[in-house]
């Protein structure tokens, strides 16, 4: 990794905060969300998550 190792530039720092920053509050909407309803409402929302980033994954891989 040392040898591939790039500082990130301004633009992309900043797209990695606002990522970092987006998974903390969707870890806390989802928290909250199991704390106030049914947890077999949600769970099928959680797990369409996994079907969801599959496809991101494919798109991004197979097509950049």
């Amino acid at each position: 990794m040392i040898f591939f190792f790039k500082v990130p530039n301004l633009f992309q720092l900043i797209e990695l905060i606002s990522i970092g920053a987006s998974m903390v509050l969707e870890q806390l909407f989802f928290l909250s969300a199991m704390k106030r309803t049914d947890t077999t409402f949600i769970a099928p929302f959680f797990y369409s998550t996994i079907v969801f980033v599959m496809i991101l994954d494919i798109f991004f891989w197979c097509y950049s």
